[in-house]
């Protein structure tokens, strides 16, 4: 099945699991997300949303424009938050920010 095919994307889904202090009932994030591989790139995308059709037509709308547009408008439209250049962060600077946009848990940070 091809990456254009919304059956696809419904296979692809996952719900990342969330650090112990943060679990509900499941200890998995309530939306979906998808881990898309492009021209030697990865990024998580979270979809926004719990209901999973939904999920896989945002998830085939960020794959077609990643292959239409690259990586650069795709984070634009998609993650427009990570897109902040900062030149010399301090170093607090810089762990917030890992903080704020990373998928590591709180100990391993």
């Amino acid at each position: 099945m091809s990456k254009s095919h919304l059956e696809y994307w419904k296979d692809a889904l996952r719900k990342q699991k969330l650090p112990r202090s943060e679990w509900e009932s499941t200890g998995r994030t309530k939306d979906w997300e998808v881990y898309v591989q492009y021209r030697g790139r990865r990024e998580w995308f979270n979809l926004g949303s719990p209901n999973r059709e939904v999920a896989a037509v945002k998830a085939r709308e960020i794959w077609l424009t990643l292959r239409t547009v690259g990586w650069e408008s795709a984070l634009s439209k998609f993650k427009p938050n990570m897109l902040q250049i900062i030149r010399s962060p301090s170093v607090g600077t810089f762990l917030k920010l890992v903080e704020d946009h990373s998928t590591l848990r709180p100990s391993n940070l």
